[in-house]
């Protein structure tokens, strides 16, 4: 295994334990109570569609169907976040181009059953960033992984840029894209993928700077350090 591929277990009472054990527990009830709920419900909803006499209730109703499965896939995709096998696996370079290809999600407002266009996303990783410590490497991905997330879904971008520079003590992480934007002093306080941005960088020892313009995109710069003091 490469130093930029998994993660070490968290170290017990830290916050990072605290913060695995509430993904773990995430993922659990996910996987074991929503899931096969929505499974449930689109094959009751499947039955009745196939036996609807009326036209309209079975157009209804497959309607429903399609809503269940885009639910479905939607928390197919969220277990994948919370456990990249592919950051297992490999480094953080290639869990990110496996997550700009598989795992984006939908924007916001978007109709049930209807995958609009995806955003143009062009990457440029410096190689001296690909092997950096676990932790390092969990950090950028996830840093990454969230930032694409907002940009798609909240900034509705139809292009984004991601680009990692190698520097002296630190590198720069930058994810830039063309979608709405915002006013970065008006963040509700319960936005927490900002806020997580800026605290997974604080617990590495670097800095996350998130600058935005209502209607001329959005930029998040990360500077991370080489290694873990």
């Amino acid at each position: 295994m490469n130093a930029g591929s998994g993660a070490p277990s968290p170290k017990e009472g830290s916050e990072e334990h605290w913060i695995e054990a509430e993904r773990q527990q995430f993922a659990s009830e996910l996987h074991d109570g929503l899931l096969p709920l929505l499974f449930a419900a689109r094959m009751h909803a499947e039955r009745l569609a196939a036996t609807a006499e009326e036209a309209t209730w079975r157009q209804e109703l497959t309607q429903l169907v399609d809503e269940l499965a885009s639910a479905m896939d939607e928390g197919r995709r969220l277990l994948v976040d919370v456990h990249p096998p592919e950051l297992a696996e490999g480094d953080w370079h290639q869990a990110l181009a496996h997550y700009i290809a598989h795992g984006l999600p939908q924007a916001a407002g978007s109709a049930a059953g209807t995958r609009p266009a995806a955003p143009r996303v062009e990457w440029a990783l410096d190689e001296a960033t690909r092997e950096v410590p676990p932790v390092i490497a969990q950090t950028a991905y996830r840093i990454a992984q969230e930032a694409l997330r907002n940009a798609v879904r909240h900034g509705q971008a139809s292009e984004i840029h991601v680009r990692a520079a190698a520097g002296d003590d630190r590198w720069l992480l930058e994810i830039r894209d063309n979608g709405r934007g915002f006013d970065p002093a008006r963040i509700p306080p319960n936005h927490f993928g900002v806020r997580s941005m800026n605290a997974r960088a604080r617990r590495v020892g670097g800095t996350a700077q998130i600058e935005s313009v209502a209607g001329e995109g959005t930029t998040v710069a990360v500077r991370l350090p080489h290694t873990v003091a």
